[in-house]
């Protein structure tokens, strides 16, 4: 029978298995040895070819045709991104406003709602003298 525990194995109960590290911690340890470095040689220089020499200004102007688009991509990049986040800034303050206004006109409509009909009857009172002789008695007669 075989029972695991966190840091010692029992295999049957009769004894105890030593740690690895027991025997490993008994010795000192040093840094590993520096091998030496072979002495530098001096480095030999390619003598360009003449192919070399025609195709190296072609060579150069790709490089920095290269190296323009790439900073014209970035700047490009960056100002897109600071456009970007200028219109969603004021498309946010706009429609902030415009939801505050249906908002405050609403609350206004609901607390004032009984003078808004009254108005409106009235209106429709007056309209309805003017435009319409036969009730224009009755109406003013009531």
């Amino acid at each position: 029978m075989i029972i695991w525990d966190n840091d010692t194995v029992y295999a049957g109960g009769s004894f105890n298995v030593p740690k690895v590290n027991d025997e490993f911690n008994q010795f000192e340890q040093s840094p590993p040895s520096q091998q030496e470095k072979p002495a530098d040689t001096p480095s030999v220089k390619e003598e360009k070819g003449f192919w070399d020499s025609i195709s190296e200004p072609f060579t150069e102007a790709w490089d920095w045709t290269k190296d323009k688009l790439s900073d014209a991509k970035e700047w490009t990049k960056e100002k897109i991104s600071a456009f970007w986040e200028w219109l969603t800034a004021i498309l946010s303050k706009i429609t902030e406003v415009v939801i505050n206004a249906f908002v405050a006109t609403w609350d206004w409509i609901v607390k004032f709602k009984e003078y808004i009909a009254f108005a409106g009857v009235l209106i429709i009172g007056i309209a309805l003298c003017f435009f319409a002789p036969p009730l224009r008695v009755s109406i003013l007669t009531e």
